[in-house]
């Protein structure tokens, strides 16, 4: 899973942070999530009907408007059940919602055997349309 392959905390092997043996993490990873505000939707009143037929939840469009971003951050030190116990926080917290429109996962590692530093991202970008 993502957080035994990242967080792999066996001390009797490597010092905690170790990724694939060679990798030291620096500090954590990132989780950051772009997101925007709801805003009101400018449609014409007879599609307002037919998309929105409940005008106490009004007509919102999501994913318009200024961008804004949302780190959150997993310290390598830090125990696994803690570390899973956030995300399961963040989960049900509806961290990722219908505002977001991307998510990435950043890292700095440190590799020593050849004194190389790498910043490593993984990035999904969410549409509106559902696709990734």
């Amino acid at each position: 899973s993502f957080i035994a392959q990242h967080f792999w905390q066996d001390l009797s092997m490597y010092p905690p942070g170790r990724y694939f043996a060679r990798n030291q993490i620096v500090g954590g990873l990132r989780l950051r999530r772009t997101f925007t505000d709801p805003t009101k939707c400018a449609l014409p009143s007879y599609l307002t009907k037919t998309y929105y037929p409940f005008p106490i939840l009004g007509n919102l469009c999501y994913q318009l408007g200024e961008h804004k971003f949302d780190d959150k951050f997993l310290l390598y030190h830090e125990k696994t059940d803690v570390i899973k116990e956030r995300i399961l926080n963040w989960t049900h917290a509806n961290w990722l919602d219908q505002n977001s429109t991307a998510f990435s996962i950043d890292a700095i590692k440190y590799n020593p055997t050849f004194g190389t530093i790498t910043f490593d991202q993984i990035r999904w970008d969410l549409e509106n349309n559902g696709f990734m």
